[in-house]
């Protein structure tokens, strides 16, 4: 049988069987504010996307933007 697998911010996998308590922590804290070691909660890519679009509105208003981003 196949430890349990909860999906990390950082589009990684960690079993559950390797990392219980981080898998407990995510829990207890919720996955929207949960920050895995190294990684961001979606809170800080919210925050940190805004002051991106924030600026980019200041840089470029009114123009058209092509935005290119990575996964991870």
């Amino acid at each position: 049988m196949k430890a349990p697998i909860f999906p990390a911010r950082n589009g990684c996998s960690a079993p559950q069987g390797t990392a219980p308590q981080e898998a407990d922590r995510r829990e207890l804290i919720g996955e929207w504010c949960y920050r895995p070691p190294g990684g961001e909660a979606f809170t800080d890519v919210v925050v940190r996307v805004g002051h991106f679009i924030h600026d980019l509105e200041r840089a470029a208003p009114g123009r058209r933007v092509l935005v290119v981003a990575h996964d991870g």
